[in-house]
């Protein structure tokens, strides 16, 4: 059974999932991480989930509030290597919305890089549509946003 842990950022489980994200996007990014690397520090106020199974982390995600228009962004999602292709992405993503939802937020939205090709076909099937770049990543070529009403 699929444990759903609605936490900080400073959660252990969750923060040794994040060193394993960090890890594997500078092997799939090198030097763009650079520029990468400052947004994805995660602020107080940002929304921490982890899936556990049998106390396990299994799957990790986040949202931070973008404005006061009701938008949220998704940052962080990861699932480790040897968890992949059980759902558990999806299980995570349905769970930030709702938690998002709960919390009367009303569109979600995120941003990920055109080589993650598991990531764009979990967001297309999810329901997300692809829009314009968002702040901090106009102009940034290798960057592909996604949004989703969540009303």
């Amino acid at each position: 059974m699929i444990q759903m842990l609605r936490t900080n950022i400073h959660h252990p489980k969750f923060k040794f999932l994040v060193e394993q994200l960090d890890a594997e996007l500078v092997e799939m990014y090198g030097d763009q991480m650079e520029f990468f690397g400052p947004h994805n520090i995660l602020e107080e106020e940002t929304f921490a989930l982890v899936a556990l199974q049998d106390n396990e982390p299994v799957a990790i995600g986040a949202f931070r509030e973008m404005n006061k228009n009701g938008d949220v962004e998704i940052k962080r999602m990861f699932v480790p290597i040897k968890h992949r292709g059980k759902g558990f992405s999806k299980l995570i993503l349905q769970e930030l919305e709702n938690w998002a939802k709960e919390a009367n937020y009303t569109c979600s939205k995120l941003e990920t890089g055109d080589k993650n090709v598991t990531a764009i076909s979990l967001y297309l099937n999810a329901g997300y549509k692809k829009i314009n770049l968002f702040d901090p990543y106009i102009g940034v070529e290798n960057s592909l946003c996604f949004a989703k009403n969540l009303i």
